[in-house]
């Protein structure tokens, strides 16, 4: 068995206190019409920069509760997220996470996962790590939102490749 425990971004904050600028766009059309050849001139865009004071941005705090077992050929994990603001990358709304991992040759492992709750709503995940020698290759694929297609929010993509000594 593993648990786990962790308090993300207790006391973190972002500095933007270089070179902090401003930009406003804007976009102005007349009438427009399928008639019209001269495009151009019926819309008109401009934009300007303006220098403005430092600030900083607090991220996001969670709290994650964690527990899995490993019996060598099978992997099974679960999560618990707790958002302790309302904020991007937080939710007040906790989310519970359900991940496995099969081992059935050693050098491929399959997963799959599913996740309750949070901001984005319920999903589904799956993908596989393939493990030859030293070098190590991930993939996953994720549903944001929702199981049915009127719910999707997107979907999330992750590759990643290390050596492992």
């Amino acid at each position: 068995w593993t648990l786990g425990l962790a308090l993300d971004n207790l006391a973190s904050t972002i500095a933007w206190n270089g070179t902090v600028e401003r930009t406003e766009y804007r976009v102005t059309a007349v009438e427009i019409n399928a008639m019209n050849d001269d495009l151009d001139n019926a819309v008109s865009d401009s934009d300007t920069t303006y220098a403005v004071d430092g600030y900083s941005t607090s991220l996001p705090r969670r709290l994650r509760l964690g527990a899995a077992r490993d019996t060598g050929r099978l992997l099974l994990a679960a999560d618990y997220v707790q958002g302790l603001e309302d904020k991007a990358g937080a939710s007040l709304t906790p989310q519970l996470n359900f991940g496995a991992e099969w081992r059935p040759l050693g050098w491929l492992a399959p997963r799959a996962g599913f996740s309750l709750g949070g901001a984005m709503g319920t999903g589904i995940a799956g993908g596989f790590g393939l493990q030859v020698g030293f070098w190590q290759v991930d993939v996953a694929v994720m549903n944001r939102g929702g199981l049915s297609s009127a719910d999707t929010r997107g979907l999330g993509f992750g590759l990643s490749t290390q050596l492992v000594f």
